[in-house]
């Protein structure tokens, strides 16, 4: 998908933090990761999301709710 610009998850319970490792690894032109309450994406996988986008200076904006049911 060398396309893809904007990806937003919302309850999206199939989804893991290895899964949007390999979005970022992927060829894209990625600026926008939402990703809404989605039950196998924790706070410290956001972390790490966060820490990953910043050392590697990446130009992603990323978004995250919590799982609440």
């Amino acid at each position: 998908m060398p396309k893809l610009s904007h990806f937003t998850l919302d309850h999206c319970h199939v989804i893991t933090g290895e899964s949007l490792h390999h979005l970022l690894n992927a060829d894209n032109e990625l600026t926008v990761l939402r990703i809404w309450s989605c039950i196998n994406i924790t706070k410290c996988q956001y972390t790490e999301l966060l820490h990953r986008i910043k050392d590697e200076n990446l130009d992603v904006y990323l978004e995250w709710f919590g799982y609440d049911d």
